[in-house]
C-alpha cells in the first residue's frame, strides 16, 4: 500500500501542492474601481494559482498606464493562499503641451488634456487645440478623443473623435502659375473597434472607418472622402512609468 501511494505521488505531485486562489484584495485604489482590476487578473479565486499568471497580471495592470505601482502579496490562507494586490495610482488628468518648429521659422503652440480614467474603468477622453505662427496658412486645429477601454464582451475596446482644421491663403498653381488662392475647413472623424486576441493584450485587430469632409473656399469642389482601416498589432511593450520597453509592430490595410 506504501509502495503504490509513492508512486501516486510521483504521477501527481500538482495534486499535493497546488493551491488554490482563496481570495483577492485590491487596495489602495483612489480613482479606479476594484472590478477594473480583477478584470485585468489572469488569476480568479477559485482557480490554482500561478505565480507565471501574477506576473502577467501585474503587466497587464501597468499597461493600463493608470498605475505607478503594483505590488502582489501571497498569503497563506485556511483554504489556499490569499492575493493582496496593493497599488498606487497615477493621478489621471495629464496636461500635455504641444510645440513644434519649423527650419523656417514657424512654430506650432497648443496642448491637449487626458482624463485616462474616465468612470473609473480605464476609458480615456483627450481634448486638445494646435496653432500655426509666423506661417503663411495659420493653421488651427481642435480635436476631441475617445477610447472605451474593454467596453463590448470585456475585450473590445471602442475608439472614436472628431477633429476640426482650418487654414488659409493656399496657393493654387498650375504648370508652375499660380491661379489664385483659397482656404479649406476640414472635418476629420473616426470609429474604430480593437480586439484583444489574448488575455495579456498583446495581440490585437482593429476595423474601422475615418471620414473625411473638406470645404475649398474658391477654385476647388469641396471634397468628401471615406477611409477603411484594418490594422493587426503585436505590442510587447511594457509600461515602466517614466519610459516604455519592449517592442511593438504592427500592419495596416
Amino acid at each position: 500500500m506504501f509502495f503504490i501511494f509513492f508512486i501516486l505521488l510521483l504521477l501527481f505531485p500538482l495534486a499535493g501542492y497546488s493551491q488554490i486562489v482563496e481570495s483577492i484584495e485590491i487596495i489602495g485604489l483612489k480613482w479606479t474601481k476594484k472590478e477594473f482590476v480583477k478584470r485585468e487578473l489572469l488569476i480568479k479565486e477559485g482557480d490554482i494559482f500561478s505565480e507565471k499568471k501574477l506576473k502577467k497580471s501585474v503587466r497587464n495592470l501597468l499597461n493600463t498606464h493608470l498605475f505607478q505601482k503594483v505590488v502582489p502579496i501571497i498569503k497563506k490562507g485556511k483554504k489556499g493562499v490569499i492575493v493582496r494586490i496593493r497599488l498606487k495610482e497615477k493621478f489621471p488628468i495629464v496636461p500635455v503641451p504641444k510645440v513644434r518648429f519649423r527650419t523656417d521659422g514657424a512654430y506650432r503652440l497648443g496642448a491637449e488634456i487626458r482624463y485616462y480614467n474616465f468612470l473609473k474603468m480605464g476609458h480615456r477622453l483627450s481634448v486638445g487645440y494646435t496653432q500655426w505662427f509666423k506661417d503663411d496658412h495659420r493653421e488651427k486645429s481642435i480635436y476631441l478623443g475617445a477610447i472605451f477601454y474593454k467596453i463590448i464582451k470585456r475585450n473590445i475596446n471602442v475608439s472614436t473623435g472628431i477633429n476640426y482644421v482650418e487654414s488659409f491663403n493656399h496657393e493654387l498653381l498650375e504648370e508652375g502659375k499660380i491661379l489664385g488662392y483659397y482656404d479649406l475647413k476640414a472635418v476629420k472623424t473616426y470609429l474604430f473597434l480593437s480586439k484583444y486576441l489574448d488575455e495579456e493584450k498583446i495581440e490585437s485587430i482593429t476595423i474601422g472607418i475615418r471620414p473625411e469632409f473638406i470645404r475649398f473656399s474658391d477654385y476647388l469642389e469641396n471634397l468628401s472622402q471615406y477611409y477603411l482601416v484594418a490594422v493587426y498589432t503585436v505590442d510587447r511593450r511594457t509600461d515602466m512609468v517614466y519610459y516604455i520597453k519592449g517592442s511593438i509592430f504592427k500592419l495596416y490595410v
